[in-house]
């Protein structure tokens, strides 16, 4: 869902970029003249207002979107912490029943270790280390994932800031 959204508001803003660009070839082809404002108009002047009101527009939701790709980015990086914490809870567990698997292998089951007991810690052990490898997947699936929206979200600011500049020389025109 969030990735169609992307593209939506990418296909957009591409247009947007387009029009933007016209507009600018079309103000370098006819420089501002005093003869040119009185020949565009009220019709050409609500149409480049109409303009600009859609290009604000645009700015508005790219604003919202990276309002939304921050949140999203700060919840990544709470999960992240997370998983890190759990990651170090899970290593130290797994520390002690490694010392404990270690001091009871030399020895045999009259040393008060039987082998049920044995068993019991290999089997958690495995469970342990499994729960480690899912954590460290999820970690890695979420680092990736919050680097990707980190340059997203500086494409987004860029051309953020591109067409606020625009938006602004337009509405100067104006």
């Amino acid at each position: 869902l969030f990735a169609f959204q992307l593209a939506e508001m990418k296909t957009k803003l591409d247009m947007s970029e387009r029009r933007v660009s016209e507009l600018e070839e079309e103000r370098h082809r006819h420089p501002p003249e005093k003869e040119r404002l009185q020949v565009l108009g009220r019709d050409r002047l609500s149409q480049e207002m109409k303009e600009t009101k859609v290009l604000s527009e645009v700015l508005h939701d790219m604003k919202e979107e990276n309002k939304l790709l921050k949140q999203k980015n700060a919840s990544m990086i709470r999960k992240q912490e997370h998983y890190e914490c759990e990651i170090s809870r899970l290593n130290k567990a797994l520390k002690d029943v490694l010392q404990k698997k270690h001091q009871s292998v030399p020895g045999t089951p009259s040393e008060g270790v039987d082998k049920n007991s044995l068993e019991d810690m290999r089997t958690q052990l495995e469970v342990l280390q499994q729960q480690v490898q899912i954590y460290e997947e999820d970690f890695r699936k979420e680092r990736s994932d919050r680097e990707r929206l980190n340059e997203e979200k500086e494409a987004l600011q860029k051309i953020n800031e591109r067409l606020q500049s625009q938006l602004n020389k337009l509405n100067s025109q104006v």
